[in-house]
């Protein structure tokens, strides 16, 4: 007597290009015969994450950012102006987070340069200092008063590249 039957399996791979989601399998076994197995998985191919660049000079902020972030996106993270323009010349850069404070107040000047360099990336602004009108008048896509929960960062970012790639 031959048994048939469908069962519902997940599992999920560690590549970094690929996912494997659970689906179903067909078995044909019996007793003394050898089963035979038909997977129904499916491959998912995944899209590489998009990289954004974090300007933040309190490490501690910067190491948090760069842990949470990394999961939608490859994160490179700086704590200076010169790293900073040299890491914005990075392809397909989709957004950046700066703090405006750096560097004694030079990241204002950085947020003009950076603008000048990256035309219509989106340039998310993070400070203790409730300065909107300021970043707004100075192009930022938004501005954040920290402290910034990191959902809230990852909800940001992902809306202002939206917006930066729909016009």
């Amino acid at each position: 007597m031959l048994y048939q039957a469908w069962y519902r399996v997940g599992y999920s791979s560690q590549s970094p290009d690929q996912l494997w989601v659970g689906g179903l399998i067909f078995v044909i076994t019996g007793v003394g015969n050898a089963s035979k197995v038909y997977p129904g998985w499916r491959t998912i191919v995944r899209q590489p994450k998009p990289p954004i660049l974090i300007i933040e000079s309190n490490n501690p902020t910067l190491e948090l950012y760069r842990r949470e972030l990394s999961r939608n996106f490859r994160v490179l993270a700086c704590a200076e102006e010169a790293a900073a323009l040299e890491l914005a010349q990075t392809p397909d850069l989709a957004a950046v987070v700066l703090e405006p404070a750096i560097s004694n107040g030079q990241g204002w000047k950085l947020l003009g340069d950076l603008r000048q360099a990256l035309h219509g990336i989106p340039i998310i602004l993070c400070s203790t200092m409730d300065e909107r009108k300021r970043g707004q008048e100075a192009g930022a896509a938004d501005f954040l008063v920290k402290p910034v929960l990191p959902q809230v960062l990852v909800e940001t970012l992902l809306r202002a590249i939206r917006l930066a790639t729909k016009d």
